[in-house]
């Protein structure tokens, strides 16, 4: 779901020109919630929709999905919101959700 006036903000006004997040641990798989049930009305439209849909755990891919952005500004715009201390960041292992997904692959070619 695409926030109206996305087709008119360039992607660096959105993360003030910042391209780097200052969370280098920061993936795509890497999985953010909402830390208060209160969302700040002082904050940009962007990151006010990103803590709407990190009621429950979301992944920073889902949310580029789902906001329509470059998922680079997605991913400053989380660090943002962490280094605010809004989101709670669940980290994965890599290896851990790589080894999951083998091991659900192998199962369901063993299955067929």
């Amino acid at each position: 779901m695409n926030t109206p006036g996305h087709e008119l903000v360039r992607p660096f006004v959105m993360t003030g020109g910042r391209t780097e997040v200052r969370d280098a641990t920061l993936r795509l798989e890497t999985v953010v919630q909402r830390r208060n049930p209160e969302i700040p009305s002082d904050l940009p439209p962007e990151e006010e929709e990103i803590l709407r849909l990190c009621a429950a755990p979301t992944s920073i891919a889902e949310l580029g999905a789902r906001l329509g952005l470059v998922i680079g500004v997605v991913m400053v715009l989380v660090d943002d919101l962490m280094a605010a201390e809004l989101l709670d960041v669940h980290q994965t292992d890599p290896v851990e959700v790589e080894l999951s997904m083998l091991t659900r692959m192998i199962e369901r070619v063993r299955a067929i």
